[in-house]
């Protein structure tokens, strides 16, 4: 232990303490100007910590540890810095930096006179020897667990197995799968957190596997099974398995959602399969149009828009006029929506009943919007199909003065 007192300030000291250059520079009046702790190895000189100013609250690297990274300022090559802060080292951070003011740069931990103050005494102001040669050990003891040389690899994957808190080992295993994918050491800290309770944790480790090994993706599918999983990780799950099959399990694992999951996942199937542009067979779009369920009627009207105008989609055309006709106004609006795609000239006249009668203005709008592109998409067509015999040959879609008139002119046509 180091014993210091008021007058071994007015001059330099110096010596080795655990074979760690140590430096303490006093002034000519017996007052601390700064201490010096020799850092660690070469990659060192990069690192930089110091506390997180209100006056410049610049952000550096993330350790995902919330508290830790709104205190704090690290700066230094990403993968080998932050798998030197497991939570050791962050707790010695905060000590040494955060409340005793004392900075990590150019390969040195040193505390300057500004910001001794936690070293004085709380009567006299003056600085304290004996608060001096403890603070110097807790230096001593940051820049030792800040100078571990043991491969970056091994110490990310030492906090994807050890870190008290999930979020960091979430981050450390990103690094690894990030900067590391070809290394064993990925591999296996992947499959030590596959029964970790964190179900996000669970579902990181499992996605990096299968993107390996197709074969792991059971661990991906079983996390979107897991009912003890919250919902938001499920879906994501069941998102990245989509996103990983074949073209032939892809449809069969879409066709098990939609007919036997309701609720998110299935508006979540829907949804990516309207994404994807994924055809879905016939049989189980019927399926899905005749739920009573407004949601998914709605995600199937969707759907049809989103594959667009191909041949078979014209099936669905009495579906969506039903659907325009019984339904709530969110898959009324949708339905409408869909008939602005794939609708005939069929869908006229029911599109022109919503108009006629007492709607919601947004409905309104949607079903003039859709005459609007069924006219223009049909008078284009091969074969000249034109809607203008609908308007007794005004050359218009139009509606009946009862109604507000809506007019929409053929391209060409006065």
């Amino acid at each position: 232990m180091l014993e210091l007192t008021k007058t071994f300030f007015a001059r330099t000291l110096s010596g080795a303490v655990d074979g760690r250059s140590v430096r303490i520079d006093g002034k000519k009046d017996g007052r601390l100007e700064k201490i010096v702790v020799e850092g660690g190895p070469e990659f060192f000189k990069d690192l930089t910590i110091h506390p997180i100013s209100p006056a410049a609250p610049f952000r550096g690297l993330q350790t995902s540890d919330e508290g830790f990274d709104a205190r704090v300022f690290v700066m230094g090559p990403e993968a080998a810095t932050l798998s030197l802060l497991d939570h050791e080292a962050r707790a010695a951070i905060v000590d040494v930096i955060v409340k005793g003011g004392a900075s990590v740069a150019h390969r040195e931990v040193r505390l300057e006179e500004g910001s001794a103050r936690m070293l004085r005494g709380r009567l006299s102001g003056e600085i304290d020897g004996k608060a001096v040669a403890k603070f110097v050990r807790r230096m001593l003891d940051l820049a030792r667990v800040l100078s571990d040389v043991r491969p970056v690899v091994e110490r990310l994957a030492r906090n994807v197995r050890q870190d008290e808190r999930v979020a960091v080992r979430r981050k450390n295993l990103g690094l690894m799968t990030t900067y590391h994918a070809d290394d064993v050491e990925t591999r296996r800290a992947a499959r030590v957190v596959l029964g970790h309770f964190d179900f996000e944790l669970r579902l990181d480790a499992a996605t990096f596997l299968a993107s390996i090994d197709s074969t792991d993706l059971a661990h991906v599918e079983a996390i979107y099974r897991a009912e003890r999983a919250p919902m938001r990780i499920r879906l994501t799950a069941l998102g990245r398995l989509l996103s990983s099959l074949d073209e032939a399990p892809r449809a069969e694992t879409l066709t098990k959602v939609l007919r036997h999951d309701e609720g998110p996942a299935r508006l979540f199937a829907l949804d990516f399969a309207r994404r994807h542009r994924i055809h879905l067979s016939e049989s189980v779009v019927r399926y899905l149009f005749d739920r009573d369920d407004e949601k998914t009627v709605a995600a199937t009207c969707r759907w049809v828009a989103g594959i667009h105008a191909a041949p078979e989609l014209s099936a669905y055309e009495k579906h969506l006029f039903r659907t325009l006709r019984y339904s709530a106004l969110e898959a009324k609006l949708a339905a409408a929506d869909a008939l602005a795609v794939v609708g005939s000239r069929d869908a006229v006249p029911e599109l022109r009943r919503v108009l006629n009668g007492l709607v919601d203005a947004t409905l309104r709008t949607r079903a003039e919007d859709a005459l609007s592109r069924i006219q223009s998409r049909l008078a284009h067509a091969p074969g000249g199909l034109s809607l203008a015999d609908e308007a007794k040959g005004s050359g218009a879609v139009s509606l009946t003065k009862e109604t507000g008139a809506l007019s929409v002119p053929i391209e060409g046509q006065k």
